[in-house]
């Protein structure tokens, strides 16, 4: 009869690569996981993971501290799965792997989860458990999506100037406006150009219109 002589399977997350380094997890970050599996025994074991279905597996990205990798970095992979062969006695196997939020983030759920399994010929499946979280039992590992819903501010413009004929009217020449945003430290700012004549003979006026994105 299967017996469990898994002591622990924790999987934590952790901020990878933040985009607009804000300190949070948004659509475009990478999250990487951390698994750590604890036996109580020398025993034959496997770990399999299947991200969320709003992140995508980073190919390449799986690693072990033992054992071999057999999906998860190979083109093509979108699941992940460790041969990790036999376990060390009261020793750790470290497993992680990354993956990247889906941009535009479409779910009306802005939280993504996902919980891998430990499985073996003489072991009953044991699935991970985040430990931050207080429960009784294996719960999945979470994290929280942060959506930016508020627009950036534009916090000055370049004041109008006269040019010459055939003097450059680049940005870099005339100006360009600044703008602040609560979570993105440098918002993207662009800008086009409406032709007027007027409002003298031989004269033109650009009207230029900024736009700040974050």
């Amino acid at each position: 009869e299967a017996i469990s002589l898994i002591s622990a399977a924790e999987k934590t997350d952790s901020l990878l690569v933040d985009v607009n380094g804000n300190l949070e997890a948004d659509p475009g970050d990478t999250i990487r996981y951390t698994v750590t599996v604890t036996g109580n025994a020398a025993v034959q074991a496997s770990f399999a993971d299947v991200p969320d279905e709003d992140t995508a597996l980073v190919v390449g990205s799986v690693t072990t501290t033992q054992g071999t990798v057999t999906s998860g970095n190979s083109g093509g992979d979108t699941e992940v799965e460790v041969n990790m062969g036999t376990l060390p006695l009261g020793g750790n196997v470290t497993i992680t792997f990354d993956v990247l939020v889906e941009d535009p983030f479409v779910a009306s759920d802005t939280t993504i989860c996902n919980q891998g399994t430990i499985s073996g010929p003489t072991l009953i499946s044991v699935l991970t458990d985040d430990p931050d979280v207080d429960v009784s039992y294996p719960d999945s590992t979470c994290t929280d999506i942060f959506m930016d819903t508020t627009d950036p501010v534009f916090t000055s413009f370049p004041n109008d100037i006269s040019v010459n004929e055939g003097d450059s009217t680049d940005p870099a020449q005339t100006g360009t406006p600044t703008a602040s945003d609560d979570v993105t430290a440098s918002p993207v700012i662009t800008y086009s150009d409406a032709l007027v004549y007027g409002p003298g003979p031989f004269q033109k006026k650009i009207n230029r219109t900024w736009k700040a994105e974050d």
